[in-house]
């Protein structure tokens, strides 16, 4: 009897030390599991903070054509935007990412930039009357696409210029560079004009010169 009992348990306790394995492996491989899971969560998660600049400091930290804030995203890994509030006196600045690390080092990086802002300038130029009308263009088209390729702020008086009704005053604030760029897209304005009214011309004398001849 005793031999029957010793070689049943002989024959149970490996079996069940082995179903006891297997329960626990698949506990830890549960639990491994879950907890990876919570891992991905946190990576995927978003960390959001805001900063206040100056609203006249936005486009240094944008830079021409999104230079400076694109290599802040890049080398910080974060996202960053401007919320749209006109009654705020500040812009608020919002940066979005999983790290709040990363996230401190684009604000500062942001502040940076706000603080080694070039010298801003005002340039007046003289622009005769008779092409205000293509520098601004239809419904303010052309001018509007100058101030957003040059970075600057532009102006343009009605009023004549110490009385001479056939200039008119421009004025362009912004850095050296920036107001130099405007210089060159408006005179690429005037030049487009002046090409297109000697056309103009070419055509009307070739048509005078072909009713003489009949």
């Amino acid at each position: 009897m005793k031999k029957m009992v010793l070689g049943t348990a002989a024959i149970l306790v490996p079996a069940l030390m082995f179903i006891w394995y297997r329960w626990k492996k698949q506990q830890n491989t549960q639990q491994d599991r879950m907890d990876e899971k919570q891992v991905v969560r946190k990576r995927k998660s978003k960390i959001v903070k805001t900063t206040e600049i100056d609203k006249d400091d936005v486009r240094f930290v944008i830079g021409q054509k999104g230079c400076v804030v694109k290599d802040i995203e890049s080398r910080c890994g974060v996202k960053v935007t401007f919320p749209d509030d006109p009654e705020a006196k500040e812009q608020i600045v919002s940066v979005k990412g999983t790290c709040s690390d990363d996230i401190d080092e684009a604000i500062e990086m942001i502040k940076e930039a706000c603080q080694l802002k070039p010298q801003i300038l005002l340039e007046n130029i003289e622009i005769r009357a008779e092409f205000c009308g293509k520098i601004i263009g239809k419904g303010g088209d052309n001018l509007r696409g100058i101030r957003e390729r040059s970075g600057t702020r532009i102006l343009i008086t009605r009023e004549p210029v110490n009385g001479n009704d056939e200039l008119r005053l421009c004025s362009i604030e912004g850095t050296r560079e920036e107001i130099d760029i405007a210089k060159q897209l408006i005179d690429g304005e005037i030049i487009s004009e002046i090409e297109i009214r000697q056309r103009r011309k070419n055509k009307a004398a070739v048509k005078e010169c072909m009713h003489q001849e009949l």
